[in-house]
Protein backbone atom coordinates (compact mmCIF):
# COMPACT_ATOMS: atom_id res chain seq x y z
CA UNK A 1 0.00 0.00 0.00
CA UNK A 2 2.99 2.23 0.11
CA UNK A 3 2.24 3.46 -3.25
CA UNK A 4 -1.00 4.17 -2.63
CA UNK A 5 -0.11 6.28 0.62
CA UNK A 6 2.09 8.12 -1.81
CA UNK A 7 -1.06 9.35 -3.99
CA UNK A 8 -2.38 10.66 -1.31
CA UNK A 9 0.54 12.70 -0.15
CA UNK A 10 0.81 14.15 -4.10
CA UNK A 11 -2.75 14.50 -4.06
CA UNK A 12 -2.87 16.44 -1.14
CA UNK A 13 0.24 18.60 -2.70
CA UNK A 14 -1.71 19.17 -6.05
CA UNK A 15 -4.56 20.75 -4.13
CA UNK A 16 -2.40 23.12 -2.91
CA UNK A 17 -2.80 22.35 0.69
CA UNK A 18 0.30 21.66 3.25
CA UNK A 19 -1.81 19.44 5.83
CA UNK A 20 -4.96 17.81 5.05
CA UNK A 21 -7.30 15.63 7.03
CA UNK A 22 -7.20 11.70 5.99
CA UNK A 23 -10.24 9.80 6.35
CA UNK A 24 -10.09 6.00 4.84
CA UNK A 25 -12.48 3.14 4.79
CA UNK A 26 -10.91 -0.24 4.05
CA UNK A 27 -8.42 -0.13 1.52
CA UNK A 28 -8.97 3.44 1.86
CA UNK A 29 -7.69 3.20 4.92
CA UNK A 30 -4.77 1.38 4.94
CA UNK A 31 -3.89 4.24 2.11
CA UNK A 32 -4.62 6.95 5.10
CA UNK A 33 -2.68 4.76 7.02
CA UNK A 34 0.35 4.53 4.24
CA UNK A 35 0.22 8.26 4.25
CA UNK A 36 0.64 9.17 7.85
CA UNK A 37 2.83 6.97 8.44
CA UNK A 38 5.34 8.28 5.14
CA UNK A 39 4.82 11.93 5.95
CA UNK A 40 3.51 12.76 9.37
CA UNK A 41 3.70 16.59 8.51
CA UNK A 42 1.14 16.73 5.71
CA UNK A 43 -1.87 15.12 7.82
CA UNK A 44 -3.50 16.89 10.18
CA UNK A 45 -5.42 13.98 11.52
CA UNK A 46 -6.75 10.74 10.61
CA UNK A 47 -9.21 8.40 10.67
CA UNK A 48 -9.53 4.76 9.39
CA UNK A 49 -12.39 2.16 9.28
CA UNK A 50 -12.83 -1.30 9.43
CA UNK A 51 -9.23 -2.53 8.58
CA UNK A 52 -6.88 -2.26 11.62
CA UNK A 53 -3.97 -0.74 11.74
CA UNK A 54 -0.40 -2.59 13.18
CA UNK A 55 1.43 -6.18 13.04
CA UNK A 56 -1.82 -8.23 14.69
CA UNK A 57 -3.87 -7.08 11.93
CA UNK A 58 -1.15 -8.36 9.28
CA UNK A 59 -0.18 -11.88 10.61
CA UNK A 60 -4.01 -12.86 11.26
CA UNK A 61 -4.38 -14.10 7.81
CA UNK A 62 -1.58 -16.75 9.27
CA UNK A 63 -2.54 -17.09 13.03
CA UNK A 64 -6.37 -16.33 13.46
CA UNK A 65 -8.17 -19.04 12.29
CA UNK A 66 -11.46 -17.20 12.61
CA UNK A 67 -9.57 -14.48 10.65
CA UNK A 68 -8.74 -17.07 7.75
CA UNK A 69 -12.03 -17.66 7.81
CA UNK A 70 -13.97 -14.35 7.57
CA UNK A 71 -10.86 -13.77 4.83
CA UNK A 72 -12.01 -16.99 2.59
CA UNK A 73 -12.40 -14.24 -0.64
CA UNK A 74 -8.81 -13.10 -0.67
CA UNK A 75 -7.53 -16.36 -0.81
CA UNK A 76 -9.74 -17.44 -3.33
CA UNK A 77 -9.18 -14.81 -5.59
CA UNK A 78 -5.66 -16.36 -5.65
CA UNK A 79 -6.81 -19.02 -8.22
CA UNK A 80 -7.61 -18.28 -11.57
CA UNK A 81 -11.02 -19.12 -11.69
CA UNK A 82 -11.88 -16.04 -9.08
CA UNK A 83 -12.64 -13.79 -12.42
CA UNK A 84 -15.50 -16.31 -13.65
CA UNK A 85 -16.73 -17.01 -10.43
CA UNK A 86 -17.59 -13.31 -9.81
CA UNK A 87 -18.91 -12.58 -12.95
CA UNK A 88 -21.85 -15.93 -12.44
CA UNK A 89 -25.42 -15.01 -12.23
CA UNK A 90 -25.10 -11.49 -12.42
CA UNK A 91 -22.38 -11.20 -10.05
CA UNK A 92 -24.18 -12.77 -7.01
CA UNK A 93 -20.58 -13.29 -5.59
CA UNK A 94 -20.63 -9.41 -4.65
CA UNK A 95 -24.41 -9.45 -3.30
CA UNK A 96 -22.74 -12.87 -1.08
CA UNK A 97 -19.81 -10.97 0.09
CA UNK A 98 -22.23 -8.06 0.73
CA UNK A 99 -24.40 -10.20 2.90
CA UNK A 100 -21.67 -11.47 5.17
CA UNK A 101 -20.04 -8.40 5.65
CA UNK A 102 -22.47 -6.43 6.75
CA UNK A 103 -26.09 -9.08 7.88
CA UNK A 104 -28.90 -6.72 8.07
CA UNK A 105 -27.83 -3.89 5.59
CA UNK A 106 -29.08 -3.97 2.50
CA UNK A 107 -27.67 -1.97 -0.32
CA UNK A 108 -29.51 0.11 -2.41
CA UNK A 109 -30.82 -0.66 -5.77
CA UNK A 110 -29.30 1.75 -7.93
CA UNK A 111 -26.17 1.59 -5.71
CA UNK A 112 -25.67 -1.86 -6.72
CA UNK A 113 -26.68 -1.50 -10.23
CA UNK A 114 -23.62 0.67 -10.75
CA UNK A 115 -21.39 -1.07 -8.36
CA UNK A 116 -22.18 -4.13 -10.80
CA UNK A 117 -21.91 -2.10 -13.78
CA UNK A 118 -18.37 -0.98 -12.70
CA UNK A 119 -17.60 -4.32 -12.49
CA UNK A 120 -18.81 -4.92 -16.29
CA UNK A 121 -16.04 -2.69 -17.62
CA UNK A 122 -13.49 -4.55 -19.47
CA UNK A 123 -10.27 -4.55 -17.27
CA UNK A 124 -11.58 -3.62 -14.29
CA UNK A 125 -12.32 -7.07 -12.46
CA UNK A 126 -8.41 -7.78 -13.16
CA UNK A 127 -7.51 -5.12 -11.82
CA UNK A 128 -8.90 -5.31 -8.75
CA UNK A 129 -8.22 -9.31 -8.28
CA UNK A 130 -4.59 -7.91 -8.84
CA UNK A 131 -4.38 -5.78 -5.66
CA UNK A 132 -5.40 -8.93 -3.30
CA UNK A 133 -3.12 -11.32 -5.83
CA UNK A 134 -0.14 -8.96 -4.54
CA UNK A 135 -0.94 -8.92 -0.84
CA UNK A 136 0.61 -11.79 0.08
CA UNK A 137 3.92 -11.09 -1.83
CA UNK A 138 6.70 -8.87 -1.05
CA UNK A 139 7.72 -6.51 -3.60
CA UNK A 140 11.18 -7.52 -5.66
CA UNK A 141 12.56 -4.33 -5.72
CA UNK A 142 14.50 -3.38 -3.23
CA UNK A 143 13.65 0.38 -3.25
CA UNK A 144 9.50 -1.07 -3.25
CA UNK A 145 10.73 -2.68 -0.19
CA UNK A 146 12.27 -0.06 1.71
CA UNK A 147 9.15 2.21 0.62
CA UNK A 148 6.95 -0.60 2.01
CA UNK A 149 8.86 -0.57 5.47
CA UNK A 150 8.74 3.06 5.81
CA UNK A 151 4.83 3.13 5.14
CA UNK A 152 4.33 0.25 8.10
CA UNK A 153 5.56 2.23 10.70
CA UNK A 154 4.26 4.12 13.90
CA UNK A 155 2.03 6.81 13.23
CA UNK A 156 2.71 9.83 15.10
CA UNK A 157 -0.31 11.92 13.95
CA UNK A 158 -4.02 12.18 16.48
CA UNK A 159 -6.04 9.42 15.43
CA UNK A 160 -9.82 7.61 15.43
CA UNK A 161 -10.45 4.42 14.35
CA UNK A 162 -13.80 2.97 13.96
CA UNK A 163 -15.61 -1.09 13.80
CA UNK A 164 -18.64 -1.87 13.30
CA UNK A 165 -19.34 -4.38 16.37
CA UNK A 166 -21.08 -6.93 13.35
CA UNK A 167 -18.39 -7.09 11.05
CA UNK A 168 -18.16 -10.36 9.58
CA UNK A 169 -15.12 -9.31 6.72
CA UNK A 170 -12.51 -7.87 9.84
CA UNK A 171 -12.79 -9.47 13.05
CA UNK A 172 -13.10 -6.64 15.58
CA UNK A 173 -10.82 -8.29 17.76
CA UNK A 174 -8.02 -7.41 14.94
CA UNK A 175 -8.01 -3.87 16.71
CA UNK A 176 -7.45 -4.59 19.70
CA UNK A 177 -3.80 -3.11 20.91
CA UNK A 178 -3.56 -0.59 17.90
CA UNK A 179 -3.19 1.91 20.54
CA UNK A 180 0.74 0.76 20.40
CA UNK A 181 1.19 1.78 16.95
CA UNK A 182 0.03 5.51 17.58
CA UNK A 183 2.31 7.74 19.79
CA UNK A 184 0.33 10.59 19.09
CA UNK A 185 -3.24 9.64 20.23
CA UNK A 186 -5.11 7.08 19.54
CA UNK A 187 -9.12 6.82 20.30
CA UNK A 188 -10.94 3.44 19.13
CA UNK A 189 -14.56 3.28 19.21
CA UNK A 190 -16.60 0.17 18.02
CA UNK A 191 -20.17 0.93 16.76
CA UNK A 192 -23.11 -1.01 17.31
CA UNK A 193 -25.63 -2.36 15.11
CA UNK A 194 -22.88 -1.86 12.09
CA UNK A 195 -21.26 -4.26 9.72
CA UNK A 196 -18.27 -3.80 7.61
CA UNK A 197 -19.96 -0.96 5.55
CA UNK A 198 -20.40 1.04 9.17
CA UNK A 199 -20.73 4.41 7.61
CA UNK A 200 -23.23 3.46 5.61
CA UNK A 201 -24.98 1.11 8.07
CA UNK A 202 -24.79 4.10 11.19
CA UNK A 203 -24.07 7.60 8.86
CA UNK A 204 -24.97 9.70 11.88
CA UNK A 205 -22.94 7.53 14.57
CA UNK A 206 -20.24 7.70 12.32
CA UNK A 207 -19.96 11.05 11.19
CA UNK A 208 -20.85 12.61 14.48
CA UNK A 209 -17.83 10.62 15.97
CA UNK A 210 -15.29 12.05 12.84
CA UNK A 211 -16.51 15.61 12.89
CA UNK A 212 -16.06 15.52 17.04
CA UNK A 213 -12.63 14.53 16.38
CA UNK A 214 -11.98 16.42 13.91
CA UNK A 215 -13.18 19.53 15.47
CA UNK A 216 -11.86 19.03 18.91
Amino acid sequence: MSATGQDVLDLIEALGREQADLIGHDLGARAAYAAASLAATRVRKLVGMAVPYGPQARTAFITNGDQQRRSWYMFFFQTPMAEAAIELDNFAFIDRLWREWSPGYELPDAERVALKETLRVPGVLTEILGYYRQLFTPPADEAARTLETRASGAITVPSLYLHGADDNCMSVELSDGMDAQFTNGFERIVVPGAGHFLHLEQPKTVSDHILGFLNN
